[in-house]
C-alpha cells in the first residue's frame, strides 16, 4: 500500500533508528550485569 513514499520511509527509519539504540542500550546494561 501507498501512503506517501517519503513518509513511509521516514518511519521506517525512525523506527529501526530506535530498535537500534534500543539493543545497543539493552547489550550495554547486560554487559554491565555480568
Amino acid at each position: 500500500y501507498l501512503v506517501r513514499g517519503t513518509d513511509v520511509r521516514h518511519m521506517g527509519l525512525k523506527r529501526m533508528r530506535e530498535e537500534v539504540e534500543g539493543t545497543k542500550a539493552n547489550v550495554e546494561s547486560q554487559a554491565d550485569d555480568n
